[in-house]
């Protein structure tokens, strides 16, 4: 049986933008047993794919004696025939690629990702063996896989978050962002001015978020307390569904954001200029961007998009 090693932790919507490759992956070698080496961030929702037969977490714990025992159980032991680096990082070419290499008994393939669109979308490096115990020359070339569009079938919405939704037309908004990225985060403000905004004209607003974002979401509910608060009463894969049934999904540059926009629902993206770059240029989704902050993106250019959108749904 072919052995094969997925690797990619990086934060959630990093982890969302490779759905396609790992569908394809498991398509691609249908028979494989294939392992994830990952964050625990990430576990639920990787378990929850079917993709994988083995996921093993690393959260980059730098303490020796727990790395070691990790990477040894997962890298030297598996002896695996390819591996597909979705991660590129320093530290998995430093540390988890020459282990590799050591454990391999036969010649090794590592497969990188390049861009999506790209006509060869992978480059291919076989380490060759030469003898028992040293290693020949590496040869390198493009690779193509043809990727499989990502539907989020494996995504179902718990009866739990079913029965909380409005019976009116509702946007979804995502007013989170990660710790420390404050930059990304329009103002709750803007969202709470937002939401009365659209309960005047007859559109609801569903908040998810963590506990993380309490004090955010509560201001939120100050300026439009008709709203319905899911903050901690959402798993990931409530999250796609629920961009299904809202009219939009208005949300920072965050990973649920970037997982409803993925799933080709519409959207509503927000960005700080410093983010830019990690636009979405589907069709379903509508880009704004801070002229020198995200909050430069003013509260009525939002809501005359979003009823414009009502608009057309009518």
């Amino acid at each position: 049986m072919q052995k094969i090693l997925i690797i990619k932790h990086g934060a959630f919507g990093d982890f969302i933008h490779q759905l396609s490759y790992m569908k394809t992956i498991r398509a691609h070698h249908p028979e494989a047993e294939i392992t994830l080496i990952t964050a625990t961030s990430q576990k639920s929702l990787a378990t929850t794919t079917g993709y994988f037969d083995k996921i093993v977490i690393d959260d980059r714990n730098y303490n020796p004696k727990d790395w070691y025992r990790i990477i040894k159980k997962t890298i030297v032991d598996g002896c695996y025939d390819v591996i597909y680096n979705l991660q590129g990082s320093t530290r998995v070419i430093k540390k988890y690629l020459p282990l590799a290499r050591l454990a391999s008994s036969h010649n090794l393939i590592i497969r990188y990702p390049s861009k999506p669109d790209a006509a060869d979308n992978m480059t291919e490096e076989t380490i060759i063996k030469k003898y028992p115990c040293t290693w020949g020359k590496k040869e390198t070339r493009t690779y193509h896989l043809d990727l499989i569009k990502e539907d989020m079938s494996f995504c179902q919405l718990s009866n739990e978050v079913k029965q909380a939704l409005p019976k009116e037309k509702f946007v979804l908004l995502i007013p989170g962002c990660s710790k420390g990225h404050d930059f990304k985060r329009w103002a709750p403000e803007n969202y709470g001015r937002l939401a009365a905004l659209l309960s005047e004209k007859g559109i609801a607003s569903v908040i998810i978020g963590t506990a993380f974002e309490k004090e955010n979401i509560e201001k939120i509910m100050e300026f439009a307390p008709k709203s319905v608060n899911l903050m901690n009463k959402t798993q990931m894969t409530d999250i796609p569904p629920l961009g299904s049934l809202a009219l939009v999904t208005i949300g920072n540059d965050t990973g649920p954001m970037h997982f409803v926009a993925t799933s080709k629902h519409k959207t509503i993206a927000l960005f700080s200029p410093q983010t830019a770059y990690a636009q979405d240029k589907s069709d379903n989704v509508i880009n704004f961007v801070g002229q020198n902050s995200i909050n430069d993106i003013k509260v009525e250019d939002v809501l005359q998009t979003v009823l414009s959108l009502n608009n057309a749904k009518d």
